[in-house]
This record gives structure tokens, C-alpha cells and sequence, in this order.
């Protein structure tokens, strides 16, 4: 019977012939997701007509193919997949009740292909010569005959029969799936496949050494068929659900717009919610990425110890994820300090089309966690690897990209950022020039003083003072205040109300303020210090300043960590009283100067309103 056709599609390990399947969409038919009743599970052989000569019927390679056919058969006939488009008329196959199977001995065109389904002629046509590696573990085509079925039941799909003449545009979908349909039926996913490097796109998968195989999105399909097809193996019925509802999408522009909007049934975001997920969890260990960039985020000899950063600027691909081995040294938690915060930030002109993923987690969203901001990890410092020096935290980043709109899809640049945190206080006292600059030379000209007690917060909630009628129509309070440990301790304070979110730059303190109420003078700093009566100018009782200028610079202001520096000119408001007279002077007037990292006590998702928008 004849069955030569003109253009053959090799779809199992072989080439596609590409047209657009724009060309195809009216041909693609809306159907039921019901599932329909096969006529037979059973097969039968057939010798393949052109090479009739070398086949044996009889050969034990052929009875075990059979098998396999007849075991994946019922399988997927249980599950609810329609019949495979096969045509019964060959070998009256139709009047025996069975498929019809076409062998031959030898594997042919280059020697590498076991098996393929022709779909213009409906025939499914194996190789049986390496019977012997059928079901045996360890080796990729075991399963051929399964996968050459599977190609069959997508082509009785009609969305799916498009996409079989789309290209490398659809391969990914083609063979993933039958990929996947393999994996359940073997039981183990890497005895069949080499492992899929996840920072090649979705829809142009690469192994880890790089080798482009359009066999490899298999791992995303059974995420698919675990998470939302009730788990694995029988979940793998999914895949009859999506094929189902991508009949509905077939006119859509390209493949990829077509199965984002099929899994819309399983999450309204379809593929931009999904694919993040999937490398969260599947993408979690790095062995399954061909290119991993190692970083380590080290404090410099001339920083104070807690705040330092690496950038690391980089371009991911759609529906790809770049990631990250990054490995930060902080300062664990002590009985007399805190832990340091590790912040890992994503920036990128789009920041909807791009996700953040660390480990396991997602931090795509506003959470509590993340200090009201997207895209941004922060953590206490844990010091889980110790090394010869110093403790060190390691945090594997994905960096994944996928739009909303499929044909937004496009390769994108980021920034990410990773900061360590610790908090600090060192105040400084300058000896400013006045009656008493001879007493502060003689003493220190920069006395430096490491506070350890410090408070710090930055809200829209101030209270009646900072509402409409105080003219603010977008209030945010800032408060610090830093104190040394003791009795009459050195302490430095720092208030300012602001209208609309307060951004990193220099803030001006009032000069010889008339009352110390900050809502009588919005958008500028009141502050003040105290040199405590251990310090070496305070000769022995606590000095108390008013600021009568000098500026508050802030470096840094985020949800979680306030940031910078303050000079204050002060002049002498009072001291310490002692019996058998007044205690002498502090210097007059004084200046200090001060360097700080605190955290943000109201760090909650409220208090984003008072941060500005990164890009």
C-alpha cells in the first residue's frame, strides 16, 4: 500500500520543516477538553514496505516494542487522552481491532533515528535492531516507542497539529511533551534525558554543555503535571487538558502565545506566574544551569563595618533565568549586637517583565519580608560557612525574565545589587573654634566615640502635628537617635517631617531654632547632642547642645536601613549640676560629626510610601 509522501516530518530526532503558524491558524478547530474513547489499545506489526526485505516479524525486538506500545496505550487511554491519528486501514488493521506498527531492522538516516510518526500518512514507524535497550535504565531512547505514540495522540489535537509545522517555534512543545510523556512511564526523568540547562530559554533549551535539543522544556511540563495536574506520574494528564484548551488559542501569533494562554486556566497569569515558580522550585540547585557566576560581596579596608555592596550588571534572556553563587561575609548575631542584613536588590528599567529568585523562594512580590519593595531579598546574616577568617552566607539568585504579554518578550538588562548591612554609630567631636578651642585641642581634635545604642524609624504616621492642616499633604517622619552605653551617656538625635518620600541627598538642621516642635519647620532637620560626662570634653558632666547649624546626609534610605552622615554646629543649652558650685563648661560653641547605619524599626509595607521608587 503506498505511503511515500512528499515531505516527511522526522518529528523524533530529526529535523522540522518551518511554516508560520499564522499559515495553519484556520485550520485549527475549536474542540471539547472531554476526553474520547479509543477504538483499540491494541497493535500489531507491520514490516515497513521500502525495507521489507530486512524484517522479521517474528524478532523478540519487535514482541517488545509491541509491548511497550500496548502498555503506554492503556495508560494514556485511562488517563483521558484522545486516540492517537493513526490510520487503522493499513494491514486491515481496522477489521483486527489493533494499531497497526511499521518495523524495520535497522535505525536510518543518520544512523541515529529509532523511531518516528509521520503525520500526513498517519504511520508510526520503529527501528527494532536495539530492542535490547528498550526499558532498560540508563539508556535516552528506551522509551521510543512510547514517545512516537505520544506524537501521535498530539497530532489528534488539532491546536497541536498546527504547531507540527511551526518549526523550532513549537518543537519545544512538541518534543517536551513527549519527553514528559516518557519520563512518567519510565519512572526516572534522568535516566532518559540529559540535564536541561535553565539558563537557556524555555523555547530554546540547551544542555549544560550547551548543545541545543529541542527535547529539553520536558522538566517544565512535569513541574506542570506535579504542581497542577494532582502530581506525578497520573498528572501527566494535564497535558490533555492543555492541548484541549490551546485549541481555543490557535489563532493567536505564535506558539508561545498560544500555551500561555491555555495554562491561564490553571493561573490567571498564566506563563508569568508560572515559569518564576518553576525555577524557584525546580531551579533550585545549581547543577541544572550550564554558566554560574560566582560572587563574593567583601567588606573594604576603609568602610565602616556594615555597610558594603557589589554590583553586578548582566541581560537575561526570555523565559530564561540568569543566576548568581553569591557569597557575602557579615557579623553574626553576639550577645552584645545584632546580626548584619544581607539585601539582594534587583533594578531594571522594566521591573515588571523581571523576577528575583533566591534559593527557593520568589521575592517578585510586596511582601512584609522584602520591607514593601519587589524584586528585593533582605535577610538577617546567619554565618552558616565559617572559613579561616571570617563567617560567610551563600545565596544562590536567579534572575528570571518573562513578561506579562508574550509579545513583549525580549531580552533585558539588570542591575543587581547586593549589600551588607550592620549597624554602627561613630560620633566624632571636632573642637570647634570658640572661647573653649584651646581646652579641645589640648584634648583631641577628633575624639572618636563608637555609640551602641541606637533607634531609628521612617513613617508616614506622625500624628496630628504632620497632617493637612501642618501643610503636609504627604507626611513622612524620620527619627534617630543614637546613645552611648553608660550613665549621662553621649547621645546624638536627628528629627525631620517631610512632605512626600525623603531620597537619598543632604538635609539642612535649623539654625537657633525658635521651639523644638519638627512640624514648625518641614523639610528641614532639628537636632542636637549631649557629651556625655565620660567624654574626654565634657570634663566630667554631661554637656547639652542645640544644633545652630550644618547638614544631615543621608546615603542610603530604604524600607529596611536608613544611612549616612551628620555635621551639627551646637552651641551649650546646659549641664550637669553639682554641689559646691557649677561645673565648668563644655566647649562653646562645639561641632561633632557622625556616621551611622540603623535600621528601620517601622520597616513594614506602610513605610515604603516614605521611600522614593527605584527604577
Amino acid at each position: 500500500m503506498p505511503h511515500a509522501v512528499d515531505r516527511i516530518f522526522w518529528l523524533i530526532r530529526s529535523a522540522i520543516i518551518p511554516v508560520g503558524l499564522a499559515m495553519l491558524a484556520a485550520a485549527v478547530l475549536t474542540t471539547s477538553s472531554q476526553a474520547q474513547e479509543w477504538p483499540t489499545t491494541d497493535w500489531q506489526p507491520v514490516c515497513y514496505e521500502y525495507r521489507a526485505s530486512d524484517c522479521d516479524l517474528q524478532d523478540e525486538g519487535i514482541t517488545v516494542s509491541l509491548e511497550q506500545l500496548r502498555e503506554a496505550s492503556r495508560y494514556f487511554s485511562a488517563l483521558g487522552f484522545r486516540p492517537p491519528a493513526i490510520d487503522r486501514r493499513y494491514a486491515n488493521s481496522d477489521i483486527l481491532g489493533t494499531y497497526p506498527a511499521f518495523f524495520e531492522q535497522q535505525p536510518w538516516g543518520d544512523g541515529n533515528t529509532w523511531g518516528a510518526y509521520h503525520p500526513e500518512t498517519e504511520l508510526l514507524r520503529l527501528s527494532y535492531e536495539d530492542y535490547w535497550v528498550f526499558d532498560r535504565e540508563g539508556v535516552w531512547f528506551m522509551y521510543t516507542p512510547t514517545h512516537e505514540l505520544f506524537h501521535a495522540i498530539q497530532f489528534a489535537y488539532p491546536a497541536l497539529a498546527a504547531l507540527w509545522d511551526t518549526g523550532k517555534e513549537g518543537e519545544w512543545i512538541i518534543e517536551g511533551t513527549a519527553v514528559a510523556a516518557e519520563a512518567v512511564r519510565a519512572g526516572d526523568v534522568d535516566a532518559i534525558r540529559r540535564t536541561a540547562a535553565l539558563d537557556s530559554p524555555l523555547y530554546d533549551m540547551r544542555t549544560l554543555s550547551g548543545v541545543e535539543s529541542r527535547y529539553l522544556s520536558y522538566p517544565f511540563w512535569l513541574y506542570l503535571a506535579d504542581r497542577y495536574g494532582g502530581g506525578l506520574p497520573d498528572g501527566i494528564t494535564i497535558l490533555h487538558d492543555i492541548f484541549s484548551d490551546a485549541d481555543n488559542y490557535g489563532t493567536r501569533r505564535r506558539a508561545i502565545d498560544m500555551i500561555d494562554g491555555a495554562l491561564r486556566r490553571y493561573d490567571p497569569e498564566g506563563l508569568y506566574d508560572i515559569y518564576p515558580s518553576f525555577i524557584a522550585e525546580y531551579g533550585a540547585e545549581q547543577n541544572r544551569y550550564s554558566d554560574v557566576d560566582t560572587y563574593d560581596v567583601l567588606p573594604p579596608e576603609d568602610a565602616h563595618p556594615g555597610l558594603y555592596n557589589l554590583q553586578i550588571d548582566g541581560t537575561v534572556a526570555p523565559l530564561a533565568a540568569k543566576p548568581y553563587h553569591i557569597r557575602a561575609i557579615g557579623v553574626p548575631a553576639g550577645e552584645d549586637h545584632e546580626a548584619s542584613e544581607v539585601e539582594i536588590r534587583l533594578e531594571t528599567e522594566n521591573p515588571e517583565a523581571l523576577h528575583l529568585i533566591v534559593d527557593d523562594t520568589r521575592f517578585d512580590a510586596i511582601t512584609r519580608s522584602s520591607g514593601g519593595e519587589r524584586n528585593v531579598y533582605t535577610a538577617k546574616f546567619r554565618g552558616d560557612l565559617a572559613t579561616d577568617v571570617f563567617p560567610v552566607d551563600e545565596y544562590f539568585v536567579r534572575v528570571v525574565n518573562v513578561s506579562r504579554d508574550p509579545a513583549a518578550y525580549r531580552d533585558h538588562n539588570f542591575k543587581l545589587i547586593v549589600t551588607v548591612y550592620h549597624e554602627y554609630a561613630f560620633m566624632q567631636s571636632n573642637g570647634k573654634a570658640g572661647s573653649q578651642s584651646g581646652l579641645a585641642e589640648q584634648i583631641s581634635s577628633a575624639s572618636m566615640e563608637k555609640l551602641d545604642r541606637m533607634s531609628g524609624y521612617l513613617s508616614p504616621h506622625g500624628g496630628h502635628q504632620t497632617t493637612l492642616e501642618m501643610g503636609l499633604s504627604n507626611p513622612c517622619v524620620l527619627r534617630l537617635q543614637l546613645f552611648d552605653e553608660g550613665r549621662n551617656p553621649d547621645a546624638v538625635y536627628f528629627q525631620m517631617n517631610h512632605d512626600g518620600p525623603i531620597a537619598p541627598g543632604s538635609y539642612p538642621i535649623v539654625s537657633e531654632p525658635r521651639g523644638i516642635r519638627p512640624e514648625n519647620y518641614p523639610n528641614q532637620v532639628l537636632a542636637g547632642f549631649t557629651l556625655g560626662e565620660l567624654h574626654p570634653l565634657a570634663q566630667g558632666y554631661p554637656q547639652i547642645y542645640d544644633a545652630t547649624g550644618g547638614v544631615l546626609t543621608l546615603t542610603t534610605v530604604t524600607s529596611n536601613w536608613i544611612v549616612g552622615s551628620g555635621r551639627i554646629l551646637g552651641t551649650l543649652r546646659s549641664k550637669g549640676y553639682v554641689s559646691g558650685g557649677p561645673p565648668p563648661d563644655g566647649p562653646n560653641p562645639h561641632a561633632i560629626e557622625i556616621d551611622f547605619s540603623i535600621r528601620n524599626q517601622w520597616s513594614t509595607l506602610d513605610s515604603d510610601a516614605c521611600v522614593v521608587s527605584r527604577p
